[in-house]
């Protein structure tokens, strides 16, 4: 009797090792949610910045992921180390190349239980310079640390091979927002090879200036700004608060003016962000000037107009007749 019962469990712990070492092969359903940190940027512009949806449906098999959008299909291949992605309503398929890791990230690891889409998950942490990402995993739902690539992203590297898991809670948080992944439904399933073959589309090499306008006022160019500024500047603050030393021909002061073009093209929340540097009376003068300017082109991402964050320097120039 005692025989079988260890040949018994034998078996079974065989069956356990040989159904955690295959990969997880199927279907997740995650909600998306976008939250900007800076109270004069809309969460609606960081999405729009992002190309993020507000669901995603990822497509898993032997390391080879399709996440799709309303807005953003990504392929990511065992065959490749490129990221290939499209745009809705761009007929070109753009990849990313690799980059270079230069830093060491900070590992947190918490086995804190927090329940998604019924499965019991583990939180993994990794702090870089720029960013905190925090993964959470249940265990079971194993994905081989081989298909990690030289050139993922240093988070999801870290996370894949130390934890050797399909995440079901992504949260990503850079200084300018938070964005975050939430796994609502996991089906596992058989998932054609052809859910990531690209389709016959021109292939480029992504460039984001080629996507993304910043906010110009009035037209493209310098020309129509320091017009504005030259006919507004108050001359007598100017001769009242720059004094040309003695000995010299010309003085000056800039104030340098943190402020937001929403994507109606209005001026919203300003600062000056020097005004330790300048006289107070000029750093109002500054903020009057940028919150009085009017017609401004708002910045666009693929053509959707965005909320966007700019300097602009306003200069107070005394001069000798």
């Amino acid at each position: 009797m005692r025989i079988f019962f260890a040949f018994v469990l034998l078996i079974c712990l065989n069956t356990n090792l040989s159904a955690q070492e295959k990969s997880f092969e199927g279907v997740i359903d995650f909600q998306l949610e976008v939250k900007s940190k800076n109270s004069s940027i809309s969460d609606e512009s960081v999405r729009r910045l992002l190309a993020a949806g507000t669901t995603m449906k990822v497509h898993i098999k032997q390391g080879n992921t399709r996440r799709e959008s309303s807005k953003l299909l990504e392929i990511n291949r065992t065959d490749s180390s490129k990221t290939f992605f499209s745009f809705k309503g761009i007929d070109t398929i753009f990849y990313n190349l690799p980059s270079l890791k230069n830093e060491t990230p900070e590992i947190v690891q918490s086995d804190k239980i927090v329940n998604i889409a019924g499965y019991n998950c583990k939180s993994f942490t990794v702090r870089t310079k720029s960013m905190i990402v925090t993964y959470y995993y249940d265990p079971l739902l194993f994905q081989d640390p081989k298909y990690s690539r030289p050139d993922d992203d240093i988070s999801f590297t870290q996370f894949l091979q130390q934890t050797k898991s399909v995440y079901l809670k992504c949260i990503i948080e850079s200084e300018q927002f938070i964005y975050t992944e939430t796994a609502f439904r996991v089906v596992k399933t058989t998932v054609s090879d052809a859910v990531f073959q690209l389709l016959p589309l021109p292939v480029a090499e992504f460039q984001f200036s080629s996507h993304y306008k910043i906010p110009f006022f009035k037209s493209e160019g310098e020309a129509e700004w320091s017009r504005y500024v030259q006919k507004n500047i108050n001359a007598d603050l100017v001769s009242k608060y720059v004094k040309i030393p003695k000995g010299e021909k010309i003085a000056q002061q800039s104030a340098q003016v943190l402020f937001v073009v929403t994507a109606n093209g209005i001026v919203g929340e300003a600062e000056v962000i020097n005004k330790k540097e300048i006289h107070p009376a000029l750093a109002k003068e500054a903020l009057r000037i940028i919150k009085e300017s009017y017609g401004w082109k708002p910045a666009t991402i693929r053509g959707e107009k965005i909320d966007h964050l700019m300097t602009q320097t306003i200069t107070f120039r005394n001069t000798a007749e």
